[in-house]
């Protein structure tokens, strides 16, 4: 019989996790209050993360740590992986938003400067 575990089970508690990952509990907490993951609970206390849980978090850890990126960071880059096409429409009415703001703040310098 082969057992074929669904990736998004709860199975493991938070001290288990924070020990595979070299991370303090609190740590894992940061992040469920940041939204980056939401660990399921039992008894509805106790957390409990599943495979896709801890790859998630193995993401965050690599990006902080190895491309030295910040949460803020890490929370563009995680909704560009959930959602790419939103955050690229945000990034692009971002960018429409700042070029238009860029040229009016350019006017504004332009009509100062005719002024005597």
């Amino acid at each position: 019989m082969v057992f074929i575990n669904d990736p998004e089970e709860p199975l493991f508690p938070i001290s288990v996790v924070a020990r595979m990952l070299k991370l303090h509990e609190q740590t894992l907490r940061m992040y469920e209050r940041m939204g980056f993951l939401s660990p399921a609970r039992v008894s509805g206390k106790n957390r409990l993360y599943s495979q896709k849980d801890v790859e998630k978090i193995e993401t965050i850890v690599y990006l902080v740590r190895k491309k030295r990126l910040n949460l803020a960071g890490v929370r563009l880059v995680l909704e560009m992986v959930d959602d790419p096409v939103g955050q690229a429409n945000r990034i692009r009415i971002e960018l429409h938003r700042t070029y238009r703001h860029n040229l009016i703040t350019e006017e504004e310098k332009t009509d100062e400067k005719r002024e005597p």
